[in-house]
């Protein structure tokens, strides 16, 4: 029982971080007002059916089996956009050796 609280501490501090510095995030990329309030509600609307989905999961599946998956799921999705913005230029680099081979 001690795993399935400090799990679901882990995770319940996973949520608010994401949620906490989403806003910081969107901000340091130049989103207005507007889009971050557009980002956070795009949050709201995926959180929703992934809610409902953990919810018929959790009812065949023990909750320390589940909550774990969703603390990597957490962790990559953090870790992804921490290089976001090194990955879209990696591709836009690659994009331009591609066009300069072909026009050689």
């Amino acid at each position: 029982m001690m795993w399935v609280i400090l799990h679901f501490f882990c995770y319940i501090d996973g949520v608010y971080t994401i949620i906490d510095m989403a806003t910081a995030y969107g901000t340091a990329l130049g989103l207005d007002s507007t889009g971050l309030l557009l980002a956070l509600l795009v949050t709201q609307i995926v959180a929703f059916p992934s809610a409902l989905i953990f919810g018929r999961l959790s009812q065949k599946y023990e909750s320390k089996h589940l909550i774990p998956i969703c603390i990597v799921a957490y962790t990559v999705i953090a870790v992804f956009a921490f290089f976001l913005d090194s990955q879209t230029k990696r591709r836009r680099d690659r994009r331009r050796i591609s066009l300069a081979k072909k026009n050689m």
